[in-house]
């Protein structure tokens, strides 16, 4: 019986530690990057989408971009223009 408690006591004892940690060292969110507007900001005039997914140079990952008429492109994340392809 004791050894029941005993692992009670530690499973407690665990778990209120870790309840406290994370109280104590909340994430704050600066890590991520700042989300994108809503839709009746990316949306052309028109109506047309003006947004898609693309790859930024910047940062080396797919993220949302602005495509401009000229084919180029300006990401929304971290707002690099990238010029686009001539044909």
């Amino acid at each position: 019986m004791t050894l029941a408690y005993g692992a009670l006591a530690l499973t407690l004892s665990i778990s209120v530690g870790a309840l406290l940690s994370r109280w104590l060292v909340a994430p704050t969110g600066s890590h991520r990057p700042p989300r994108p507007l809503d839709d009746t900001v990316l949306a052309r005039p028109g109506g047309a989408e003006v947004t898609d997914w693309g790859h930024c140079p910047a940062e080396d990952r797919q993220t949302l971009h602005e495509y401009h008429p000229d084919d180029s492109r300006t990401c929304w994340t971290c707002r690099t223009h990238t010029p686009g392809v001539r044909r």
